[in-house]
This record gives C-alpha cells, sequence and structure tokens, in this order.
C-alpha cells in the first residue's frame, strides 16, 4: 500500500511539473523570513513568492525549461519605469538555447573578469554594461547557479523588465539570499523611476 502511495505521489508530481508548478516548505519559510507574500500554486499557476523592495514587486515562480533533468526552473520577474534605451542579456553558455541570445541588435560584449568565461554578455550600451557588472554584482553571479539574466524593453510605453533565470528550483535559503541580494544590487545599479508609493 505504502509502494503504490509512493508511486502515485511521484506520478503526481511529474504530472504537475508538465505545467512548471512547485510547491515547497522551504519557499513558505523564505516569504515568513523575508516579510514576503506566499501564493500557492495550482495545476494551472505556479506556485509564486512576491516581496517589495523600492515600490517594486519582486516576483519568484517557476518556469518549464528543458535544461535539465526536470525541466524546471526558477524565474525572477522585476517590472521598472525607465525611460532609458540600455538593454542587455547574459546568458549561460553550451546551452541549447544560447544561439537565440544572438537574435537581436545587439553587440557582444567582452568583460576583464571571469563572466565571459561561462556566459555570453550582449548589450546596446558597451560602457554601461561594463559599470553595472561591477566585483559584488560579478561575485553574486558567480555564487548562483544562472541560466540568464535579461533587461528588455516591455510593448507599454516607458517600461522595462529585469528577468533572472536560475536553473532549477531553489530549494535552499542559502542560495535565496544569493539570488535575492543579486536582484537587490542589479535593482539600485539601473536606472529607473520609483512608483509613488
Amino acid at each position: 500500500m505504502v509502494n503504490v502511495f509512493a508511486k502515485f505521489t511521484d506520478l503526481f508530481l511529474k504530472f504537475t511539473d508538465l505545467f512548471g508548478w512547485t510547491n515547497s516548505n522551504v519557499w513558505i519559510e523564505i516569504a515568513k523570513k523575508n516579510n514576503g507574500k506566499y501564493i500557492q500554486g495550482n495545476i494551472i499557476k505556479p506556485t509564486s513568492l512576491c516581496f517589495k523592495y523600492n515600490s517594486l514587486d519582486i516576483i519568484f515562480d517557476t518556469f518549464r525549461r528543458a535544461n535539465d533533468e526536470r525541466g524546471i526552473n526558477t524565474r525572477i520577474i522585476i517590472n521598472l519605469n525607465s525611460n532609458s534605451n540600455f538593454k542587455f542579456k547574459i546568458r549561460i553558455k553550451n546551452s541549447i538555447y544560447t544561439p537565440f541570445v544572438f537574435f537581436n541588435k545587439m553587440k557582444r560584449i567582452n568583460i576583464k573578469n571571469n563572466i565571459t568565461d561561462k556566459y555570453i554578455v550582449v548589450s546596446n550600451e558597451e560602457n554601461t554594461i561594463i559599470n553595472l557588472l561591477k566585483d559584488n554584482i560579478i561575485k553574486d553571479i558567480n555564487k548562483i547557479d544562472l541560466f540568464c539574466i535579461e533587461l528588455k524593453t516591455l510593448a507599454r510605453k516607458n517600461k522595462k523588465q529585469l528577468y533572472i533565470e536560475y536553473n532549477g528550483v531553489i530549494n535552499d535559503m542559502d542560495e535565496f539570499n544569493s539570488l535575492y541580494n543579486l536582484c537587490i544590487s542589479l535593482i539600485d545599479n539601473i536606472s529607473y523611476k520609483k512608483d509613488p508609493c
């Protein structure tokens, strides 16, 4: 009976994984410790976490990506108000998705640090991306198993989106803290206008 239940549970989790949904006690703990909001997922929508920083919403959820054995990554989405034209993509090398980083008009940037050993960096503003990727941000990036970081323009006027994707589902408090600190460092160093609270 126990084996039947275990097999059913495993099958159910695999089925729900097809929709990018995951559930974790660690995420509940993360929300409590960081004044965040935990939103329970289901078969239709993923479990998510929401945090406030400088009137911005930092949203963590899961995303189906066929680049590891489980096929689920953690993504972070932060929408910014900005008039800046600055855009960039930082994407891990040797992935089946790597070539898509070149499907734009941005220039490949070679930065004099070890970030370009692991990632391809493209941007429309070379000096801005070099200034953004300071030593403290590089250290944060190198601590984490990232798939990509992107700053892209949304269709809505004066809206940009900072998009970060982590390989796998974060299920460790230390890794979450490293990723959250990276989000804050990037927000603090990207030009945007704060919404009134």
